[in-house]
């Protein structure tokens, strides 16, 4: 049995009409795991696949960040240095001792969602050792800012390699 994060079960009765281009009918119960997105995408449409593939790490970072802060007491702070170490680990496993790039990748996306939360809760919210400047503010700041990053990188393309570049 193939190494999966998740398991879906599409019934028979799963509607594969409406837009789906190559989407062969579901004529059983069906169990796919989750690294078998290749014999997924048959079934069902790419967009909805990625999808699935998004939503548990994001359940589960998600979750993380909130138990760290405020059912173990670490506070927001705390919490987010937590999950910045831990963020920084699969980048040096795979660096030093060759771990997957897969496992590393995945890793490092669930960690974004408690490391990005607790520290805009941190900026945000005036409990748990909060600076408490208010979730307006800080969401106001951040939009800015990404679209700062944004526009450098579209105008610099120093996110490109190569002959990508212009």
């Amino acid at each position: 049995m193939p190494r999966s994060s998740y398991v879906i079960l599409l019934k028979k009765n799963y509607d594969t009409k409406g837009g789906v281009a190559n989407a062969k009918p579901i004529t059983e119960n069906t169990l796919f795991y989750g690294d078998n997105l290749a014999s997924l995408r048959e079934y069902i449409h790419t967009q909805s696949v990625d999808l699935l593939s998004l939503a548990l790490p994001s359940c589960i970072g998600t979750a993380a960040g909130d138990l760290t802060a405020a059912t173990l007491g670490l506070g927001y702070f705390s919490s987010g240095v937590l999950f910045a170490v831990l963020f920084a680990v699969p980048a040096l496993a795979y660096r030093l001792f060759g771990l997957n790039e897969v496992v590393a990748f995945w890793f490092a996306y669930i960690m974004t969602r408690p490391l990005g939360a607790s520290f805009a809760d941190w900026f945000g919210k005036p409990s748990l050792g909060g600076l408490g400047l208010g979730d307006t503010k800080v969401a106001l700041v951040l939009t800015i800012l990404i679209i700062g990053f944004v526009g450098y990188l579209t105008v610099t393309r120093k996110d490109m390699k190569g002959e990508q570049r212009w």
